[in-house]
């Protein structure tokens, strides 16, 4: 038997059939799902506003050291004989902390008290000789003004013009005869007469140039060194006189004046090795405790081992004023700089102990700032204000520098606040049975929504969850975490802090796309995120 087959359909009929199948099941599936997924939720974060402290603060690091420290050390190259204290040990002012060999040192001080016994004796004996030897000068200065005056008579007597005229004259009447003479015994012929005659005419000659010469000038000269000669002696004179009459009336000569200076320096000299002697012990300037001590019995300062090298620390101690009182070191940016002052008052801690609050004072802000890599940062030291604390020199410490604070006022956290038309507000519960049409006519009759960061509505399409409602708040000082409310809210009351958004099937929240998604959670999402103050107070 055969069977008839029905006739074949068209490729297109099949393919429109195929696709129209296809719709139906997606449609279904998408209908199951719609209609079986419970709707998006919101899990409202609430808390109240209470009571407290909100601080603007500048954050820093620092070492903590102590206010007054001074390294002590000896200036002489001698041998400490004596040590005695250690690191740890409180010590008086006047304490005896050190001992170095003061041998030498005493020595030097009896040589320099010497000199100066010598140097006090020379300028007594200057002292005491200077009157009579200045008189005994004086009579030497008139006795050579006296010779000179003689010697300047005869001079003036030898320049005159007719004595030289006569001079002359009578010297060549005196070669006339002596040139007679010789004449006379050449004709006798006795050589004993004429040598005798030629020594005359030669002594007769030699006194005519003699006489020309002065006439010619040469007793001018004479008188001219004669008249210079007696105005030294005149001077000298004078000088002498003047120191005798200094003296008679106490003032010092040159020698005393120079016999002063030597025991000057010689008291100074005095001095420096008296002063090196006393420092030959160190005593403890202060009271105070010993930080560092370096040294040993027997070692000598800047001494040469057998090596050839020479020691690497000098005996000393460290010692700290008041070692009770502490300060933290540290610097702050350029930019934090001028809003720090002295007298501001800090918060510190330590990383190994961050709940313990350590309250300080700014007690110095550098004027010259110091730059590394391009950073200029300026140094901020904060005094302590506890003694007996767990802080310890040398220890590293967080400092929170406060610029501004308020205490005792009412708060809520800083993330709480929505901002809407350039003004704050704060999302409060409605109480059971209300609605946000009921609390928020204000909003829905504006239509104003709030507005998040990124500039996207906040909330539903009413601005406000239907349980919730805004309520406008006059803000204070906000650092960032809490912030003051000073009207609108009252202590206790509750608040939104923030709204999450929710679903009960994590599959649906990976695979729900679009507006869905929008308007519901993340609806939510940005109310929470409306836009805070910021840190800081409000403008006024």
């Amino acid at each position: 038997m055969k069977i008839k087959l029905p006739h074949k359909l068209p490729n297109k009929k099949w393919i429109i059939l195929g696709v129209l199948g296809i719709v139906l099941i997606g449609g279904g599936v998408w209908a199951y799902k719609s209609f079986s997924a419970k709707p998006t939720t919101a899990t409202t974060i609430t808390g109240k506003v209470k009571r407290g402290d909100v601080s603007k603060l500048i954050t820093a690091t620092g070492t903590v050291s102590y206010p007054t420290i001074v390294n002590l050390s000896f200036q002489q190259t001698e041998k400490l004989i004596t040590k005695n204290v250690n690191v740890g040990d409180k010590v008086k002012a006047g304490q005896v902390l050190m001992q170095i060999d003061p041998s030498n040192l005493q020595q030097a001080v009896n040589q320099q008290q010497a000199n100066l016994a010598s140097a006090e004796a020379k300028l007594k004996q200057a002292q005491d000789d200077a009157l009579p030897t200045a008189v005994s000068t004086l009579q030497q200065a008139q006795e050579t003004l006296n010779s000179k005056q003689t010697a300047l008579n005869t001079a003036k007597d030898n320049a005159d013009l007719a004595y030289l005229q006569n001079q002359v004259f009578l010297a060549n009447q005196n070669v006339s005869q002596a040139s007679n003479s010789l004449a006379q015994a050449m004709a006798s012929g006795d050589n004993s007469k004429i040598q005798s005659a030629q020594t005359a005419l030669t002594q007769a000659q030699q006194a005519l140039s003699t006489a020309q010469s002065a006439q010619n000038g040469g007793a001018a000269s004479s008188l001219s060194i004669a008249q210079s000669a007696y105005d030294v002696a005149q001077q000298n004179l004078e000088i002498a006189q003047k120191k005798v009459n200094n003296l008679e009336q106490g003032q010092n000569s040159a020698d005393i004046l120079t016999a002063q200076a030597s025991v000057q320096q010689a008291q100074a000299q005095l001095e420096t090795a008296q002063t090196n002697l006393g420092q030959a012990t160190m005593v403890a300037p202060f009271d105070g405790v010993v930080t560092a001590v370096t040294g040993q019995v027997g070692q000598v300062m800047d001494s040469t081992s057998s090596s050839g090298s020479t020691t690497s620390s000098k005996p000393g101690v460290t010692l700290a004023a008041n070692p009770d009182v502490l300060q933290i070191d540290t610097t702050v940016g350029q930019a934090d700089v001028n809003n720090i002052k002295v007298g501001q008052k800090a918060e510190i801690t330590l990383d190994t102990q961050p709940d313990t609050k350590i309250p300080g004072t700014v007690t110095a802000v550098a004027v010259q700032g110091t730059t590394a890599s391009n950073v200029t940062t300026f140094g901020v030291t904060v005094t302590v204000d506890q003694t007996g604390t767990i802080l310890k020199a040398g220890m590293n410490a967080n400092v929170n520098i406060v610029l501004d604070q308020v205490k005792n006022v009412l708060t809520i956290p800083s993330e709480a606040l929505k901002t809407m038309n350039g003004k704050t507000s704060v999302l409060v519960p409605n109480a059971s049975g209300e609605t946000t049409s009921n609390k928020s006519a204000n909003t829905a009759k504006n239509n104003q929504t709030p507005r998040s960061n990124n500039g996207g509505t906040a909330g539903n399409r009413t601005g406000t969850p239907a349980n919730a409602h805004l309520v406008p708040v006059e803000i204070g000082l906000n650092d960032g975490t809490n912030v003051e409310i000073k009207s609108g809210l009252t202590e206790g009351q509750e608040i939104i802090v923030s709204m999450v958004s929710a679903s009960n099937s994590t599959s649906t929240q990976r695979s729900s796309t679009g507006t869905g998604n929008r308007a519901g959670g993340s609806d939510m999402g940005a109310l929470n995120r409306a836009t805070n103050t910021g840190g800081g107070r409000p403008p006024q």
